[in-house]
C-alpha cells in the first residue's frame, strides 16, 4: 500500500487494503475539497454549501490504496428539546462501489467504533454531548445482523412511532 499522501497522522484501523483515520480538527482545504467532491459525486448530498458545513463535522474517513475517500464519519453537537439531553448527531456514508463481502459490514463498525470511542474523551469536559444519537434511514441498516452490530458497541435501540423511525442511542460512561 502506498503511503498516506495527505499527511494525517492519526491512522486507528488498516484491513484490506484500506486505512481509516481519525481526522476530527484537521481538515485542511484539501480535505474539504476532497470531502464535498466525495459526497457531490455520490450524490450522498446534492448541495455544496451543506457538503463543505458538513466537512467541519467530519471524524473519520476511510482512504483506498490511491487515497481516494471511499467512507465518511461525521457528528454534530445537538440537543434534545424534551429532555434537555445533548448528544453527537451521528452519520456515516460508504461509496456504494467499496460495500461488498466483509468490507460492507466492517466499514460501518470500524467507522463507528472509532467515533464513539473518541467522543467519549471529550464527555467530561463541561457543557459536551453525553452519548451518540444515530437516525436509521438506510433500510440495511434495520436488519437484525445490524441490531447486533449496534449493540456491541452498546448501543439501545429507541422506536419513534410518532415519526414512524427508529433510533440508536449510546450514552458515554464517565470515569
Amino acid at each position: 500500500m502506498k503511503k498516506n499522501t495527505l499527511g494525517f497522522k492519526n491512522l486507528v484501523k488498516e484491513f484490506e487494503g484500506y486505512k481509516i483515520f481519525w481526522v476530527f480538527g484537521e481538515t485542511s482545504p484539501l480535505l474539504r475539497i476532497k470531502l464535498v467532491n466525495f459526497w457531490i459525486n455520490n450524490k450522498a448530498l446534492q448541495d455544496e454549501h451543506a457538503a463543505w458545513r458538513r466537512t467541519f463535522e467530519v471524524m473519520c474517513i476511510i482512504l483506498n490504496n490511491e487515497d481516494d475517500i471511499v467512507g465518511v464519519s461525521s457528528a454534530a453537537p445537538f440537543s434534545q428539546d424534551k429532555s434537555k439531553e445533548h448528544f453527537w448527531f451521528y452519520r456515516s456514508f460508504i461509496d456504494s462501489r467499496y460495500s461488498i463481502d466483509s468490507f460492507k459490514f466492517l466499514m460501518p463498525y470500524y467507522l463507528l467504533e472509532k467515533t464513539s470511542t473518541n467522543l467519549a474523551l471529550l464527555a467530561s469536559e463541561p457543557g459536551a454531548p453525553q452519548g451518540i444519537l444515530i437516525t436509521i434511514e438506510n433500510e440495511k441498516l434495520k436488519r437484525n445482523g445490524m441490531e447486533k452490530f449496534f449493540m456491541k458497541l452498546g448501543f439501545v435501540k429507541l422506536i419513534d412511532a410518532e415519526l414512524l423511525s427508529y433510533h440508536w442511542k449510546k450514552y458515554f460512561v464517565l470515569t
